[in-house]
């Protein structure tokens, strides 16, 4: 299993680590969070199934019909724990599902379960598989979370998220492209990458610090989930009061890095290149015009916003 080493490549373009509640980041998107039964209501939505049919499937414990089936596929892709190639994210589904405490077999009998009715299918049956998946968490592995769970993002969307720190950080175009051939880490902007990156995401709340459980789920690395992570990250911050040196060191001091990741980092920086352009007359692409000289704001008989 991978660990949190990867996190600083990823982090780059793939949103790395994760926030706590976003109480300390209103003004940044929160992390976006659902329960099983808000992301089934809105596929049964999409599939235009009244709530009488919905509870119908829920009471007889989600019979195998075509219509469940393809409501089940829909709801486990809404909450991004499933994937048509490579099936069932089991360290993202874990989350809406909690076992009793005095069950020690769940997570044999759920590993059983997936191998012996979803493994020999197919894999186009994708709504076959899908079923079969959920119907082993929901029978062997436990009860279904009511509270809404923490939703990783797609690929795509870490990506846009990178490039959307980049731009917010305002980093001058040659920095962009140092960082699309892996100079990343000792480069002196990317903590200003990273620290935008990870708040924009809804990964790093200032207040709090990282969200380890986020990250946990977003990237497969249970691992982090220690007390010893969890301790050196107090000791950071009490050391540490400004940001983002706060956070950059936190991350530096506190998770293990590797060169995994780096390739994903870089293909957001070319796909940022790719898209954008230097600014006309911007030669050294700094984001400055050179010779450029703003001008004062002609002053009016009336104002807006109280700029009179």
């Amino acid at each position: 299993m991978k660990t949190f080493k990867s996190l600083l490549a990823i982090v780059a373009i793939s949103a790395i680590f994760v926030v706590l509640p976003v109480q300390g980041a209103n003004h940044w998107t929160p992390a976006l969070k659902k329960s099983l039964s808000e992301a089934q209501e809105q596929c049964a939505t999409y599939l235009r199934l009244d709530s009488d049919t919905l509870a119908r499937y829920i009471r007889e414990g989600y019979p195998c019909e075509d219509q469940v089936r393809k409501l089940v596929r829909c709801t486990l892709l809404n909450l991004n724990v499933w994937d048509d190639e490579t099936g069932v994210k089991t360290h993202a589904i874990v989350n809406f599902f909690t076992p009793i405490q005095s069950d020690t077999c769940y997570q044999s009998r759920t590993d059983n379960c997936l191998r012996e009715n979803v493994d020999p299918l197919p894999i186009v049956q994708v709504e076959q598989r899908a079923y079969q998946a959920f119907q082993c968490y929901y029978r062997y592995y436990g009860n279904v979370v009511e509270e809404p769970q923490y939703i990783p993002n797609s690929l795509e969307t870490r990506r846009e998220f990178f490039r959307d720190a980049v731009t917010i950080a305002n980093i001058p175009r040659p920095i962009v492209e140092q960082f699309s051939i892996g100079k990343l880490i000792d480069e002196e902007h990317f903590r200003n990458v990273l620290y935008v990156h990870c708040i924009r995401a809804g990964y790093y709340d200032p207040k709090y610090g990282f969200n380890l459980k986020h990250v946990a789920t977003e990237f497969n690395v249970t691992d982090i989930l220690s007390e010893k992570v969890e301790q050196c990250q107090r000791q950071v911050r009490e050391q540490c009061y400004e940001e983002p040196q706060r956070m950059w060191q936190t991350f530096k001091q506190c998770h293990d890095h590797q060169e995994a990741g780096y390739q994903i980092a870089q293909l957001a920086a070319k796909e940022y290149l790719e898209e954008t352009e230097p600014l006309c007359g911007d030669a050294h692409g700094t984001g400055y015009i050179a010779g450029f000289k703003s001008s004062p704001f002609p002053k009016l008989n009336f104002c807006y916003n109280g700029q009179c």
